[in-house]
């Protein structure tokens, strides 16, 4: 349908004026929110599983894989807790920052996937939308909530997750990674800050 990305500025400009640039943008604002909230809250908290299992002893990476279950069922109830009483030590592990991440994106993306899923159908939505691989694609029409209410209501609650494996295949990585140069970066600037405080004093 679009020969490129200038060519599809055009065309949506000219079809559509500068409201099609924004079509799906409520619920893409709307889900961003809970994702992020979702994502960097489950990251710490499954962080924090991994810590709570290394006090009570769970450290090799065998048992940590079949402990998994455990991560998620102990860790919100544990971290207050522990946290209080400074038993966290800290980790700055490739293997727990990529897992934890990877964990963390499944969560998160699971947890807003119907406002995904929203956003994706009024996205394709306009006056050539039936030109699209998929020449029944629904029409909605009127405000978010209303495109919720039609989903529902023709394909029933569980439409509202259709593409939810494909979406986690994507997610997972996409956090994991996300997670690991963040940390591998908060390592980097930690100790180029404690070099400088080391020769700041030494002056």
């Amino acid at each position: 349908m679009y020969k490129g990305i200038v060519h599809a500025f055009r065309y949506i400009y000219v079809e559509e004026g500068v409201r099609g640039f924004y079509r799906g943008v409520v619920p893409s604002v709307v889900q961003i929110m809970p994702y992020m909230g979702l994502m960097f809250g489950s990251f710490d908290a499954f962080k924090r599983g991994i810590e709570w299992l290394k006090v009570s002893g769970v450290s090799s990476v065998q048992k940590l894989r079949k402990s998994v279950c455990a991560i998620t069922l102990h860790a919100l109830t544990q971290t207050i807790a522990l946290q209080e009483r400074n038993h966290f030590p800290t980790t700055n592990s490739t293997v727990e920052d990529t897992l934890c991440g990877a964990l963390a994106g499944i969560f998160s993306k699971t947890g807003v996937f119907p406002m995904d899923v929203v956003r994706k159908r009024l996205q394709v939505q306009g006056p050539h939308r039936k030109d699209c691989v998929i020449a029944n694609v629904p029409r909605y029409s009127g405000p978010m909530f209303l495109c919720i209410h039609q989903i529902i209501k023709h394909e029933g609650f569980f439409a509202l997750y259709k593409g939810l494996v494909p979406g986690i295949v994507k997610a997972a990585p996409a956090s994991a990674v996300t997670f690991l140069v963040y940390g591998k970066t908060r390592e980097v600037l930690e100790r180029w800050r404690e070099e400088r405080e080391k020769k700041r004093e030494g002056v």
